[in-house]
């Protein structure tokens, strides 16, 4: 692509983390642990799922950065419905989590156009091998999708579009935004232990456009420009998407990429092992 540059760090890969996993989140599931448990946002450099900083009857859409978890309310008795909330310690029924903060790639476009289905297959051709996505993109057009229930009552959430789904693709033009989320290639044979593993986090989303890898990204909506992650605080966070490749069209961006060589679940702490 022209304008963009990529270049190693000298990093090492990273083991994803993960608690849950999304085919929970897609088949309605919540075990008893995973309400009765907590996660500190401080503990973690970045993460993105299904989570809540209140309880399990607001779990959303949600990334992990910047010690805080931002999530798009579900509750629908709740003045905070379909509102960002936000908080340091948060729940999750399914959750992937990079504790490492240093990035094996770092990949740049000052100016330019692109979508992003052509980005992420640009970067995965450099990189060769799954990786995590994160960091800051200038969108001429966002597209992105939310739950609006909370997905604890053993039904599949594309099975039931008209209740989780019923509102149209959210778009945005013109905006900043932070993304966090996992890109493979499912087609690749030498990848196919770490991408079997992937299956916590990784899926075919039927709502969104097919291609050639698979990914899962999330997006943070931001009201200004920013930079660093340090700048992703409450006042500057207005929404929080599951990004969707249709028409999302992109005029740069500035990432961090971390290759992925292994996948491992965590153990939460339970509240009451604290008191």
């Amino acid at each position: 692509m022209e304008n963009s540059s990529i270049f190693k760090t000298g990093s090492k890969s990273i083991t994803l983390e993960y608690f849950g996993s999304v085919r929970d989140v897609i088949e309605g599931k919540i075990t008893k642990e995973a309400k009765t448990t907590y996660f500190e946002a401080k503990e973690f450099n970045l993460g993105f799922e299904c989570a809540s900083p209140i309880d399990y009857r607001s779990l959303g859409e949600s990334v992990l950065v910047n010690d805080r978890c931002f999530t798009k309310s579900t509750q629908a008795d709740s003045e905070q419905y379909k509102k960002i909330i936000y908080g340091h310690e948060f729940i999750s029924s399914g959750f992937v989590f990079i504790s490492s903060c240093m990035p094996t790639h770092l990949a740049k476009m000052e100016e330019g156009y692109t979508d992003l289905d052509t980005l992420l297959i640009w970067l995965f051709d450099k990189i060769r091998t799954p990786f995590v996505i994160s960091g800051f993109i200038k969108f001429e057009r966002l597209n992105g999708i939310y739950i609006v229930k909370p997905p604890i009552e053993n039904k599949n959430i594309f099975e039931n579009k008209e209740v989780y789904y019923p509102d149209k693709i959210e778009e945005y033009e013109d905006v900043y935004g932070y993304v966090i989320g996992v890109v493979s290639d499912p087609t690749e044979t030498r990848l196919a232990e770490l991408n079997q593993k992937l299956r916590v986090c990784l899926y075919e989303n039927p709502i969104d456009s097919p291609i050639e890898l698979i990914k899962h990204i999330h997006v943070l909506t931001l009201a200004k420009k920013s930079s660093h992650k340090d700048q992703i605080i409450p006042g500057n966070v207005t929404d929080c998407l599951h990004l969707v490749s249709k028409n999302t069209k992109i005029k740069g961006f500035d990432l961090e990429l971390y290759t992925i060589d292994d996948v491992s679940e965590i153990k939460p702490i339970k509240k009451e092992d604290q008191q």
